[in-house]
């Protein structure tokens, strides 16, 4: 069977379109890969080196945890008291899971025991203790937030010097 030109271009444009349409396709949907390297974003403090005692300063460890999750990570900060010297929520998406028992504890000196500056950040559970504080005035918060659609929930705030939670 012979196809006349008009027909034979018609069957070309169709079939690139339809190559093109899958290559589309393939390129949104996302890969296995991708699915478990979703997965893999949860990071518990513990595994960078927090120890929780209370009078280690575990500023550093946290943060790299926080960086290791990335964007849309879980932070788990398991039961212990962690001494820091003033945290950073620093990272989109976040969700920072405190254990009941979970105690981040300001040290003496710093300014705030947390502060959230990207948007979309998650704090659930734990306790933030700001005994420490000394400046008995604006400049001391337990938990400062300054980004938006930051939700804090079931978290306590004990003894901030200020303001418990100050958002800009």
């Amino acid at each position: 069977m012979m196809l006349s030109r008009r027909d034979a271009i018609k069957y070309s444009l169709s079939v690139t379109a339809l190559a093109g349409l899958a290559a589309a396709a393939a390129m949104a949907a996302p890969s296995k890969a991708s699915a478990d390297e979703l997965q893999l974003n949860e990071v518990n403090v513990r595994d960078y080196g927090a120890t929780g005692d209370g009078t280690a300063d575990d500023t550093a460890a946290i943060h790299a945890a926080r960086d290791a999750a990335g964007v849309g990570g879980r932070i788990v900060i398991p039961p212990g008291t962690y001494m820091v010297s003033g945290l950073t929520a620093g990272v989109t998406d976040q969700k920072w899971e405190l254990s009941e028992d979970a105690v981040i504890k300001m040290k003496v000196g710093a300014t705030e025991v947390l502060s959230v500056s990207a948007a979309g950040v998650s704090l659930v559970g734990g306790v933030f203790d700001a005994s420490n504080g000394t400046a008995h005035d604006w400049s001391q918060q337990a938990i400062r937030v300054s980004a938006d659609g930051v939700t804090v929930r079931n978290a306590t705030v004990q003894c901030s010097p200020a303001i418990g939670v100050y958002a800009v």
